[in-house]
C-alpha cells in the first residue's frame, strides 16, 4: 500500500459546496480517501461515515449495503461504491490512523 497525499487544492472545493460547519469538517476528512470527491463525500456522509474512523468500525459489506440503501432513500442519482473502492477506501483509513 502507497501512502495517498491529496492534493490541496482538492479540499478548496468543499466551503463553495457546503455551508455547514459539520459537513465541511467531515468532508475534509473523507477527501483524504483517494477518489472522494463531492458526491462521493455527501453519499458517504449521509450513510454515517463522517470520519475516516468510522471506516475502521465497519466491514465492505455494510458500506455496500448504508449507501445502496442512502441512494435509494434520498433517490440519489450516483452509484453504489464498488467493493475494490470501499476495500481502498478502508486500508487508507487505517493507514491514517495510524
Amino acid at each position: 500500500l502507497t501512502i495517498y497525499d491529496p492534493k490541496p487544492q482538492k479540499f478548496r472545493e468543499i466551503a463553495k459546496l457546503t455551508s455547514d460547519p459539520a459537513e465541511q469538517k467531515a468532508f475534509t476528512e473523507l477527501y483524504h480517501l483517494p477518489g472522494v470527491r463531492f458526491t462521493r463525500a455527501c453519499l458517504y456522509y449521509h450513510s454515517g461515515y463522517k470520519s475516516l474512523q468510522d471506516f475502521l468500525d465497519t466491514g465492505v459489506e455494510e458500506v455496500l449495503s448504508k449507501t445502496a440503501a442512502t441512494i435509494s432513500e434520498k433517490n440519489l442519482t450516483c452509484i453504489v461504491p464498488l467493493p475494490k473502492e470501499v476495500r481502498t477506501h478502508m486500508a487508507v483509513a487505517k493507514a491514517f490512523s495510524r
